[in-house]
């Protein structure tokens, strides 16, 4: 009986896919377990790439020092930084400042749902919820809910969340300043590293990660700055408390979420979707990246 043997290419191909499944998960782990680490880092690629043309324009057109223009950038960052957060204290402090209004809220419901119960002493809902009808209604949930318990953990996780936030924001702050600093010399070591045959290319593709990300945040922010605008505003002509505090909140969760990354055809036309434009364009390049990808191979192998 003969041996039915797979083609060698085969055999290939499938140790190849295993091994990269296997290096995907061993590359997921070893980012969870560096979190701390990583995720700060790439917050500072991130803002060094967004504040690096700023700083390039100001040394260019203006003709300002780089480190002044670094100094002027962070100044002006962390100025509107703290002008936010003045602003979400004032709201808080107004918040702290109405809560007598609505604990008196908050009685006057407790005694109503409390007569309810007193009327309602068989309801079955009573019995599910494990309230005495005997007591208030403020005393069954006291009852019920550990609110020294609660409030101890939020005061500590609160206390925590605050020291790790500011732990982090020096560290993508020194880390996107010494980022900044050494980007004035990367066309120089661009040059002595691949030599001027290969530099250009080098820097052609590093000019377009550069601006395609600066791209990406600049809409996301003004995306999350017009959804915190329309949701404060729709609050504040309701007459709803505290307008700020919730259109601070929309633009927090608008701009942590997740867009797909916008891509540009040809002629720097942006956009989120495939279309017919975005069709043509890729099948243009795609030829462009065949012949790209041939030549750096020879020339590089």
């Amino acid at each position: 009986m003969q041996n039915i043997q797979m083609p060698q290419g085969r055999w290939t191909k499938a140790i190849f896919f295993v091994l990269l499944f296997l290096a995907v998960i061993a590359g997921g782990t070893l980012l969870k377990i560096m979190q701390d680490f990583v995720i700060p880092v790439v917050l500072a690629i991130l803002l060094a790439f967004v504040f690096f043309p700023i700083v390039r324009k100001l040394n260019k057109r203006w003709h300002i020092p780089w480190w002044l223009g670094i100094a002027l950038v962070y100044i002006l960052f962390f100025g509107v930084v703290f002008g936010i957060a003045n602003i979400l204290t004032v709201s808080f402090r107004a918040i702290l400042g109405s809560l007598p209004d609505y604990e008196e809220k908050f009685r006057s419901i407790s005694v109503s749902l409390s007569e309810s119960f007193s009327k309602n002493k068989n309801n079955p809902l009573l019995g599910f919820l494990n309230f005495d009808a005997d007591q208030s209604f403020l005393q069954n949930v006291l009852n019920t809910i550990d609110v020294q318990g609660v409030l101890k953990q939020t005061a500590l996780g609160a206390g925590g969340t605050i020291f790790s936030f500011s732990k982090s924001l020096f560290l993508v702050t020194i880390l996107s300043i010494f980022l900044l600093a050494e980007m004035n010399s990367t066309e120089r070591k661009i040059v002595s590293a691949f030599g001027a045959k290969y530099s250009d290319r080098v820097h052609t593709v590093m000019q377009n990660v550069i601006s395609e990300t600066t791209r990406y945040i600049s809409i996301k922010f003004v995306a999350s700055v017009a959804t915190g605008i329309v949701i404060g505003g729709a609050c504040q002509a309701v007459g709803q408390d505290f307008a700020v505090v919730f259109g601070f909140i929309a633009f927090v969760m608008r701009a942590f979420t997740i867009l797909p990354l916008p891509r540009s055809d040809s002629r720097g036309n942006t956009s989120r979707g495939g279309g017919k434009r975005n069709n043509r364009a890729d099948s243009r390049n795609k030829n462009r990246r065949k012949r790209f990808g041939a030549f750096a191979v020879r020339d590089f192998g």
